[in-house]
């Protein structure tokens, strides 16, 4: 979730306290032990202040350590995901593309991003804390009917398919030509309210194709047709699309001044133009997809740091587990339906890098460097 500036502050003021003090503990301990070398006198006393002071010291210093590798290497509370290749072709959609197989949405209704999760209408809501507070967050959301498919499709479950269904009706009811809003400013993604994002419209595409299917009403594919149209508006024109050489990045986070070019967000929405594709026959929807394979393979090289991957290609922020998990997840599916062995060889490579524990020190070295950026920017 996103901190507040004041919590923000609050913490390194902290660290610094803390460290401070250590410092100050290493310092009297080394005092102790050279006066006693000195003097010849190594007392019981001295001996043991500067024993616990060193034992302190060490301690807090590996408990931070700790608390900065857990979020890379620890499990997290958000269930995994997988790349589920079952149902990658044909007009029928079945089993999405990535998804936990329910668990995720368990996940949300046990309070994963908000206490309580859902509103009076029963759709989910996203606490982003400070003055945002709770909001509707289109691809938390969509992601949550995904997660309901999945239940719904190991049972006829008419409970998982009414809040399937809830899910999908705010989002026809929701949109204006075409676009999901975010009716919050993110400074930290660098948008202001309100704003659109590719990734709700890919997931949005998959969520409403899936309804129609399933209930057979037009509202649901006429919703989804509208959304189609957006991927193909650029960025500096109210859409979501950036032309890159052949190819065409999907922006998470529309800024024509400085698209991030998010990958996984990127890939979310690939998912969202197939499945359009699958279901439809557009053309159109082919041709985006291939364009969006074609920005992904050429940039891809971007968001591997030697030890690690990267979110985007501007903050150069370390995938926490979650993220790094279902990323290589992605890429697995974009080699099943691409054929191209590049994601492949990207995926091996980077699930690689999680089983040698020594590429901690790079990640390290790029979240204390991200958390001083933050600092002087004034986050």
């Amino acid at each position: 979730m996103k901190k507040t500036r004041f919590v923000y502050r609050q913490r390194f003021f902290l660290l610094v306290a803390l460290a401070t003090c250590i410092f100050a503990g290493l310092i009297v301990a080394h005092h102790i032990c050279a006066v006693s070398w000195y003097q010849r006198k190594f007392s019981a006393v001295r001996v043991t202040i500067a024993l616990v002071m060193l034992i302190c010291a060490s301690s807090y210093f590996a408990y931070v350590l700790y608390l900065l590798y857990r979020p890379y290497y620890g499990v997290t509370k958000t269930p995994f995901m997988r790349a589920d290749l079952s149902s990658l072709t044909g007009n029928r959609l079945s089993h999405y593309y990535v998804h936990a197989d329910g668990r995720y949405g368990h996940a949300i209704e046990q309070g994963l991003f908000s206490t309580p999760p859902f509103d009076s209408d029963g759709i989910l809501l996203v606490d982003y804390g400070g003055e945002t507070g709770k909001q509707h967050n289109p691809v938390i959301l969509c992601l949550y009917a995904l997660e309901n498919w999945e239940l719904l499709l190991q049972g006829d479950d008419q409970k998982r398919r009414a809040v399937f269904f809830e899910q999908a009706d705010w989002l026809v009811e929701q949109q204006e030509e075409g676009k999901w809003y975010y009716h919050f400013t993110w400074k930290e993604k660098k948008v202001e309210a309100p704003w659109i994002s590719g990734m709700a419209q890919g997931l949005g595409i998959s969520v409403l194709l899936r309804a129609w299917q399933l209930a057979e009403a037009p509202k649901y594919l006429n919703a989804a047709e509208q959304a189609f149209k957006i991927l193909e508006i650029p960025i500096d024109r109210g859409g979501v699309a950036c032309r890159v050489g052949k190819g065409t990045w999907f922006e998470e986070f529309p800024n024509p001044s400085a698209p991030s070019h998010v990958m996984n967000g990127h890939i979310w929405t690939l998912f969202g133009i197939w499945d359009m594709w699958r279901v439809t026959g557009n053309p159109d929807a082919l041709r985006l997809f291939n364009e969006g394979l074609v920005a992904q393979k050429a940039d891809i090289s971007k968001y591997d740091a030697g030890f690690w991957i990267l979110y985007d290609q501007e903050s150069k922020i370390p995938l926490n587990s979650h993220y790094f998990d279902f990323q290589i997840h992605q890429l697995t599916v974009l080699h099943a339906l691409s054929g191209d062995p590049i994601f492949a060889t990207y995926a091996a490579k980077w699930e690689a890098y999680r089983r040698n524990i020594a590429n901690f020190c790079g990640v390290l070295r790029l979240v204390v460097r991200r958390k001083m950026h933050r600092l002087l920017d004034g986050c």
